[in-house]
């Protein structure tokens, strides 16, 4: 069993993210809230990747991860692990496949590209994730291209990053798939919803309609070393929702 670690996904506050003095200023809330890890999604840019890790250290935040997608290894791949390395992160999550693989439906290749793109990162002591939506549990001759990125990927080289709403929209038993994944997920992305109107409203975690007892349990028993709270859509109260995230998560046991 595992101690998870709260971590923040700071795609969640983007809006308050654009330029240095922004970074700064969230960056300092984010470590009031009582965050100590974070995940990047880019940053602004008049911030160089030196001083993000400068600005996060000053407030106590580790840089874990980042989301980048694959085309940018394929753009500059030695200059993309040097921005990893500037950062301390030791972990990358692709968030998205590349559009191609939508469009043709192709996960057997992303797969194979997926396992590749690991394995030259695995040498640089990187370990890659991918990032799911609910887009991947449509089924190409049968089968979910959910499952076939993991089954023709070798886990030493391509890890999940599983996101437990996109999971359950997709149709997934969100616990089964957490425990499936054990010792292949070194984090997981924490993100709740509730039905408005009957649509999907995301919201803080532990105020939507997630069974978080269960998956957080199930968390802990994976191994996975972070849960990394994510709300694409915060209504308006970036810093209101992930101070609710964080509470809930603290009053539960998470660190």
């Amino acid at each position: 069993m595992s101690e998870l670690i709260i971590a923040l996904q700071m795609y969640t506050i983007r809006e308050h993210l654009k330029t240095k003095a922004d970074f700064i200023a969230s960056v300092k809330k984010v470590a009031e809230i009582g965050y100590t890890a974070i995940e990047l999604a880019g940053l602004p840019a008049d911030l160089s990747d030196a001083e993000a890790k400068a600005i996060c250290d000053e407030q106590g935040l580790k840089i874990i991860s980042a989301h980048i997608v694959m085309d940018a290894f394929d753009a500059d791949f030695e200059g993309t692990v040097n921005r990893l390395k500037t950062w301390g992160a030791d972990l990358v999550a692709m968030p998205v496949p590349p559009a191609w693989v939508r469009e043709s439906g192709d996960y057997l290749k992303f797969a194979q590209l997926s396992d590749a793109l690991g394995a030259r990162l695995a040498v640089n002591g990187i370990t890659l994730s991918y990032h799911n939506h609910s887009f991947e549990f449509q089924k190409y001759d049968g089968k979910l291209g959910f499952e076939t990125i993991y089954d023709y990927s070798n886990p030493n080289n391509l890890k999940a990053q599983l996101d437990v709403c996109w999971l359950q929209r997709g149709g997934g038993a969100v616990v089964s798939y957490i425990n499936k994944f054990a010792g292949r997920m070194p984090t997981i992305h924490f993100k709740d919803f509730s039905i408005v109107d009957n649509d999907l409203s995301l919201a803080p975690v532990g105020e939507g309609n997630l069974d978080w007892n269960n998956i957080i349990a199930a968390s802990k028993q994976s191994g996975a070393h972070y849960a990394i709270v994510e709300q694409d859509d915060t209504h308006g109260d970036a810093f209101g929702a992930i101070a609710s995230s964080y509470n809930f998560l603290k009053s539960k046991g998470l660190h």
